[in-house]
């Protein structure tokens, strides 16, 4: 890995494919599996993600 790349995790592919599917809503119980994707949802790097 470079400098330049942020590090990833399933969860940036997770809100990607989201992003790329169009997806308006998502729902689901919070839990310390998907942790990372609730706080990808709540706080996102790329705010024209998630509108």
């Amino acid at each position: 890995m470079t400098k330049d790349k942020e590090k990833r995790f399933g969860a940036d592919a997770i809100i990607d494919s989201l992003v790329n599917h169009d997806v308006k809503y998502v729902f689901g119980v919070p839990g310390a599996k998907i942790d990372r994707v609730f706080e990808k949802l709540e706080h996102p790097t790329n705010r024209k993600h998630l509108n």
